[in-house]
């Protein structure tokens, strides 16, 4: 069970280096999910959950970003090619999420990635 953890080197927090993923990044939309991706030169996958309040109280934001953290610890080593993904949900779901169908659009942004690979962007080590 040890490949299944979703520690903190695999999350995104430098300030910098999210805002490079969000302006340089491609936009791929997943349903009510939408990732902003860029090819980085970090040995595997990091990541960034993000809810927009709009989406509901705090405690249907907290349900979304906790499905969404137990989809990338479920697919986080089928990423093959380093990028650094944001996910994000901007809108209110039409339908509650669920797991199955969170685990399914992950994976199928996996799948994508590693077949369309991006060219590898330098990462500014600025802050």
């Amino acid at each position: 069970m040890s490949g299944r953890k979703f520690p903190a080197s695999v999350r995104m927090r430098n300030r910098s280096e999210i805002r490079e993923v969000f302006t340089q990044g491609r936009f791929r939309p997943l349903g009510p999910i939408g990732a902003k991706y860029l090819r980085t030169s970090h040995p595997e996958c990091r990541f960034l959950v993000t809810v927009k309040k709009n989406v509901g109280n705090a405690p249907v934001r907290n349900r979304i970003k906790r499905l969404l953290r137990e989809g990338l610890r479920h697919h986080r080593r089928d990423f093959e090619i380093p990028h650094d993904i944001c996910l994000m949900v901007t809108r209110p779901p039409k339908l509650p999420l669920e797991f199955g169908y969170v685990n399914g659009l992950i994976n199928q942004l996996a799948e994508d990635l590693n077949h369309h690979p991006q060219t590898i962007s330098s990462v500014s080590q600025n802050d």
